[in-house]
């Protein structure tokens, strides 16, 4: 465990033990996300092992720690250290658990009594007279330190510094006692001539940051994993706010989707190397998502894919779609779930509601529709979304997500050196404007054959008509798992990264879309490629509400509209 620890005590004439106020979980939280070292892993396990190592070096019941201890946190008993006192320098030790709760969020329930334990104490010492050193038990020490040439008890302001710091920590009404104390404290010398700036001036203006709330100092600016600046993300549209949120795993791994057509923005996933890799194509503003008519990452309503001559018959009744032009309609046409903002509930760290009322009438559809997303990054890195959504009158409901994959670490590539698997006997066969005939044509014999993984440059330009009349994949594969979320229905990776991403899901079939055009100056200036991402958007089959031998998309009255995918990412150097 030594060398995970932090250290200032030099290892010199067999000296072995380590000073406690030093070691600082929350800085080895933010080397393993900022320093793009490779070493990640490391500085988690790093700042593990700070944590457990703080917990057993303080006082359970004084929240009180001695200068320095063993490694394993017991009491280090030295010629110089008086028996097992607390000292002056150990004030960094509630900072530390500050910040690390600010910044890291880790053991909160630890760090939230703590910050109970240590005021408490302090506050029963006397908030105007409590001193800089004791016993770790608390009591008063027999003899003192020397500091500055002096050797005096005196009133400890860092402590009183710390202590308002850990106001952030815990929702302790003493906390407020603590920062009065502080705001009205003066820097002066002691009676007898002693002054320590760092201590009282420089500790002073370090906890009215952190009090501020402008404390992150060491970051270049306050940006996720994946480099986006949330700030970029707030804004409004249509007189409704928009704004970034960020969801994380255990392992590390980070989603952030902006409530502006409910858009997975990035997602962070480790290759093969342990490198948290963006495997999502996008935009780092709302502006650009505004302005654009791609589908990036977008959720796709009511009714995802094409519906023929923008019209269907339900009930005996008609419903023209809002269309420009004629043919057929895609995506709900330019007003669809990807173009509105959705009201955001972020339940917790990785788990984002979505909520939007798709009102009677809207882009031609009938009746208002209840709609529910939810985003769940789970902790066997997996993005597990889930559609919900109840009306007042019958109607049509096939939704999907809109994300472009590229698994290979490189925004600009293609992704003809992918590998895709579909298991899927049978694709839904195209007329001339990419509408489904209502044949269900068998894969075996064709380029359409995914049923293993295949190099997907090697069958996109196949010579086979139904390929080239869409330019390569932009179909719709009967899956065989049959609504069985439990059955792996698709596979997409790359040899360059070792990411693999597997695919589960409840409905009937899967659009494998590998037609993005090129964009320039895309997220984080980025390039995309012609062919630079691919999609596998989970459906009910295209046109289904005018081909009645397709499985249905009507939701009536007192019924509930439950779709599910999951999109699982590992790591597979196999291929």
């Amino acid at each position: 465990m030594e060398h995970k620890l932090i250290s200032f005590v030099p290892d010199l004439k067999g000296i072995t033990y380590t000073a406690p106020s030093y070691h600082v979980p929350v800085f080895y939280e933010v080397w393993a996300r900022w320093a793009y070292d490779g070493r990640s892993k490391l500085w988690r396990e790093c700042a593990e092992a700070s944590r457990n190592y703080l917990h057993a070096a303080i006082d359970p019941v004084t929240g009180l720690n001695p200068d320095q201890t063993e490694y394993d946190g017991s009491l280090r008993h030295t010629g110089r250290i008086i028996g097992d006192q607390f000292r002056f320098d150990s004030w960094r030790v509630p900072m530390n658990i500050a910040l690390d709760y600010s910044w890291a969020c880790i053991d909160k329930e630890w760090q939230h009594n703590y910050g109970h334990t240590i005021q408490n104490f302090l506050y029963s010492q006397g908030i105007d007279t409590f001193v800089d050193q004791y016993n770790v038990d608390g009591t008063a020490v027999a003899d003192t330190l020397w500091a500055g040439g002096k050797k005096a008890l005196r009133h400890s302001l860092g402590l009183v510094a710390t202590s308002a710091a850990v106001s952030l920590v815990c929702s302790h009404p003493k906390s407020y006692e603590f920062i009065d104390q502080l705001w009205n404290a003066e820097n002066k010398p002691y009676s007898d001539g002693y002054f320590d700036a760092y201590y009282d001036e420089v500790l002073q203006l370090f906890a009215f940051m952190h009090l501020s709330g402008n404390y992150r100092i060491i970051f270049p600016k306050d940006v996720t994993l994946s480099g986006l600046d949330p700030v970029a993300f707030i804004s409004e549209v249509e007189g409704k706010p928009t704004a970034l949120y960020v969801l994380k795993n255990k392992n590390g791994l980070e989603a952030c989707i902006t409530n502006y057509g409910g858009r997975l923005v990035s997602l962070l996933v480790p290759d093969k190397n342990g490198k948290l890799t963006d495997v999502v194509t996008g935009y780092d503003n709302i502006t650009d998502y505004t302005k654009s008519y791609d589908y990036f990452g977008a959720l796709v309503g009511r009714f995802g894919n094409r519906i023929a001559n923008a019209r269907f018959t339900l009930d005996g009744v008609e419903y023209p779609l809002q269309s420009f032009g004629r043919g057929p309609i895609l995506h709900s046409g330019m007003f669809g779930f990807h173009s509105r903002v959705w009201d955001a509930h972020q339940v917790n760290g990785q788990m984002l509601e979505l909520t939007y009322l798709s009102v009677d009438g809207e882009s031609g559809f009938p009746g208002n529709l209840d709609v529910k997303v939810t985003y769940t990054l789970t902790d066997d890195n997996a993005l597990d979304i889930r559609y919900e959504a109840t009306t007042d009158k019958p109607t049509v409901v096939n939704m999907t997500n809109h994300s472009y994959f590229n698994l290979s670490g490189d925004p600009g590539s293609q992704i003809v050196d992918h590998l895709i698997h579909i298991n899927a006997d049978a694709f839904a066969f195209l007329d001339d404007t990419s509408i489904p005939t209502g044949v269900l044509e068998p894969v075996e014999g064709t380029p359409m054959d995914l049923r293993s993984l295949v190099v997907i440059g090697e069958r996109i330009d196949a010579t086979y008509a139904q390929l080239q009349r869409t330019r390569g994949f932009d179909h719709t594969f009967v899956l065989n798992a049959k609504g069985n979320i439990d059955i792996l229905s698709a596979k997409a990776m790359s040899k360059t990264s070792g990411i693999a991403m597997e695919l589960y899901t409840n409905e009937p079939g899967v659009q494998f879309y590998t037609g993005m055009g090129k964009k320039e100056n895309a997220k984080l200036g980025a390039n995309y490629s012609l062919r630079g991402a691919l999609c596998l958007e989970t459906q009910h089959y295209p046109n289904s509400p005018n081909q009645p031998e397709f499985p249905s998309t009507v939701l009536r009255p007192g019924e509930k509209y439950l779709s599910r995918c999951i999109y699982k990412f590992s790591v597979d150097t196999s291929n």
